[in-house]
């Protein structure tokens, strides 16, 4: 398995970033989610892959269930099997 930095995630934004990634949501929702421009949440994802030596949105995501960002519930997964998507869920 990959050892990723030590460089813990500096922010509960940051936190929740790679929490939201790893549920599988896409930029605008996150941004939506979040209050924030796309860019400025690119920046911060930028900034995340930079710290955490991590190449792409994938291993971001194996890196939060990995390091316990993520506790999804059966019920979430089911949801997100059949194609549901609901930002309250979160």
């Amino acid at each position: 398995m990959k050892e990723w930095a030590s460089c813990p995630l500096s922010s509960d934004m940051e936190r929740r970033i790679v929490q939201l990634i790893a549920r599988g949501y896409r930029n605008p929702e996150i941004a939506e989610i979040l209050s924030l421009s796309e860019w400025t949440l690119l920046n911060h994802l930028n900034e995340i892959l930079n710290r955490l030596g991590i190449s792409d949105r994938l291993e971001l995501m194996l890196y939060g269930i990995v390091n316990g960002l993520v506790a999804q519930t059966a019920s979430e997964t089911s949801a997100r099997v059949q194609g549901e998507r609901s930002p309250t869920a979160v």
